[in-house]
């Protein structure tokens, strides 16, 4: 790999950091950072060499480049969630990264704000019901994930699609989700990906929503008219990209939300003085507001594991008084979760405090992202993680039984190692007040 514009990253070694790769890719990054600095490179055997750079700076410039520059086509190429399985008119990149593109105006054009009323409001009903066969214990891994799932997809496919599909939806997403790693990415290439329980889900989704999008009309369903609309427009070409814009936004409507609202309360529920805080506060809007924060401090500290981008143009990157050179065709990631841990942006960067959210310590911190594919599902999210928090902790009083699970990291999203069992009590109904 040349650099030919002045300086040259320091090379990881090839083939003894392949089981790092696949087994410990954050590991990986951060005894790359201590021993290199905050600029290297790793070789991916028989695939791409990937430039890190790390710092405030460099993500902003980063993830501030034109989409057409640094793309994600070649990345989501790589994740059995939409590149691998899911049908789409044409298989190359580009089309791709433009469906991806278009899959995020339609979400920007959903996420209202009448429609995040909406979906406050649909919230505490949807955790009545999917809590009410709640007895003496609940194991938390598998039983927040469906509330979110349920009010996120609810709110974006409408009252009759829903009734159609919904429970179909939940495991499903939830078995794509649970499958993402890189050693499962690696199988995914070959002839033993049929056996994959993802792969067999991706197939059994497809068919779920292509059915639905054939027995309903668009004037049924938001999404379902936003995505007619996006056809009409020639953004979205086929009837194979229409299903696959579906397949899209319910996956980002689902695996993000999902994950770290289950991540939310598990970080709750292990600071006990924290969880009185938030029953101290005497209004709906106080208490949803600190859940909120509890989010974002979440995200904070445990961020998606990277930010890829593949670039068309060379990227010259001034450090330390050197310009170094990625040239057209490589890949530069940044690292969110140092940037979130750095103790020059953040006080006291390891403990858990919401309340640093509430002024304006977080704002050049790698929460929702930034640029051309960052978040557009921002308040979304807030809303959707606080609301069913509230309604969860305004009703039951949980016990963690066992430690908190290992946060298991996958390519993009962490998920609990273990089953996370809870004991459960009902609490007073004092805190339903607004």
């Amino acid at each position: 790999m040349a650099f030919p514009a002045g300086g040259r990253t320091p090379l990881v070694g090839v083939y003894r950091r392949l089981r790092a790769i696949i087994t410990d890719p954050v590991g990986l990054v951060e005894r790359s950072a201590a021993t290199h600095g905050d600029l290297f490179t790793l070789r991916i055997p028989f695939a791409f060499d990937l430039t890190y750079v790390l710092g405030a700076d460099a993500y902003r410039a980063v993830m501030s480049l034109p989409a057409e520059q640094a793309t994600i086509g070649p990345v989501f190429g790589n994740v059995p969630t939409v590149g691998f399985w899911f049908p789409r008119s044409s298989r190359d990149t580009d089309s791709l990264q433009n469906l991806v593109l278009a899959g995020r105006r339609l979400m920007a054009q959903l996420m209202t704000s009448a429609r995040m009323a909406e979906l406050a409001d649909a919230i505490p009903e949807i955790v009545t019901q999917r809590t009410h066969g709640w007895s003496d214990r609940v194991d938390l891994s598998t039983d927040i994930h469906p509330i979110i799932y349920e009010a996120s997809c609810r709110s974006l496919l409408g009252e009759r699609v829903w009734a159609d599909i919904g429970e179909q939806l939940i495991p499903l997403y939830r078995t794509i989700a649970d499958g993402i790693d890189i050693p499962r990415a690696t199988l995914a290439k070959t002839p033993l990906q049929i056996l994959m329980p993802e792969y067999r889900a991706t197939k059994a989704l497809y068919r779920v929503l292509r059915g639905a999008q054939r027995r309903h009309t668009d004037a049924n369903s938001p999404l379902l008219a936003a995505v007619a609309k996006a056809r009409v427009d020639n953004t979205v070409r086929s009837d194979a990209d229409a299903v696959w814009m579906l397949m899209y936004v319910l996956w980002n409507a689902t695996a993000y939300p999902g994950s770290y609202t289950y991540w939310t309360l598990i970080d709750i529920l292990q600071r006990p003085p924290l969880l009185a805080e938030l029953r101290a506060q005497p209004k709906l809007s106080e208490r949803q507001a600190f859940l909120s924060r509890c989010l974002q401090e979440t995200i904070r500290l445990n961020p998606v594991t990277s930010l890829v981008r593949s670039l068309t143009v060379p990227l010259h990157i001034d450090h330390d008084g050197r310009r170094y050179h990625v040239p057209a065709g490589g890949y530069v990631g940044v690292f969110p979760g140092a940037l979130n841990r750095d103790p020059g942006l953040v006080r006291s960067p390891d403990d858990y405090r919401p309340d640093r959210h509430a002024g304006g310590e977080s704002t050049q911190l790698a929460l929702f992202g930034r640029g051309a594919f960052g978040c557009v599902a921002r308040e979304f999210s807030k809303i959707l993680t606080a609301v069913t928090l509230d309604g969860v902790l305004s009703r039951y009083e949980l016990d963690l039984l066992e430690a908190p699970p290992a946060r298991r990291c996958r390519v993009h999203l962490t998920y609990p190692s273990v089953p996370t069992p809870a004991r459960v009590s009902r609490m007073s109904p004092v805190l339903k007040a607004s």
